[in-house]
């Protein structure tokens, strides 16, 4: 006799996975949803669960316009003055910077109508 192999929800209610139709992508298992015998995902959820990951992917990429960034920041905080090479390379690491902040609230990722049209939307293609 096989063991039988069981999926749970967030309902908490474990369910035979033989018994039901479920995503092969696990990406968004955590926006499962039952609806008959089938589980789908639920968009909203999924677009908060891909906001979340695009958050923790953004953050190691801060760290190269933040040492251009501070530096300069402090440096005019203090009085000081920025070259206007300085002046340059400040205004592109806070615009690429921008983007980075921007990211999470791209339109696209709530125009997605679909888990694959989601996972398309990588934080290379929301800052491009």
């Amino acid at each position: 006799m096989q063991p039988k192999t069981y999926i749970e929800l967030g309902d908490g209610v474990q369910r035979d996975a033989s018994t039901v139709v479920h995503p092969n992508d696990r990406t968004f298992r955590n926006a499962w949803q039952l609806t008959g015998a089938i589980i789908d995902v639920d968009m909203g959820k999924a677009r908060a669960i891909h906001k979340d990951h695009i958050r923790i992917e953004r953050a190691s990429r801060f760290d190269p316009f933040d040492k251009v960034l501070t530096p300069l920041q402090r440096r005019v905080a203090r009085g000081g003055t920025m070259t206007p090479q300085e002046e340059t390379d400040f205004d592109a690491a806070e615009a690429a910077a921008q983007k980075l902040r921007d990211a999470p609230a791209h339109a696209s990722i709530d125009t997605a109508t679909t888990p694959n049209e989601l996972k398309a939307l990588t934080l290379d293609v929301l800052t491009a």
